[in-house]
């Protein structure tokens, strides 16, 4: 493989990975306006939240991935 097509694939997945860090944004906005709605009960606002957290970690996870592939 030539260092081009490295590159090129390196780029490539730090496209992805930051379009993933976006999609995943989105969620926890959506998630976050669905509980400032004051129609969930508390169960349902627990099980966002828990969803929420999933959701940071995974950002967070990604955001590691992205620093190892510099």
């Amino acid at each position: 493989m030539s260092v081009n097509s490295n590159t090129n694939n390196l780029a490539e997945a730090n496209e992805q990975t930051l379009n993933d860090i976006k999609q995943l944004q989105t969620q926890e906005m959506n998630i976050y306006t669905s509980l400032n709605n004051g129609q969930l009960t508390t169960e349902q606002q627990q099980q966002s939240i828990d969803k929420m957290n999933q959701i940071s970690q995974m950002r967070i996870n990604l955001y590691s991935n992205l620093q190892n592939m510099y």
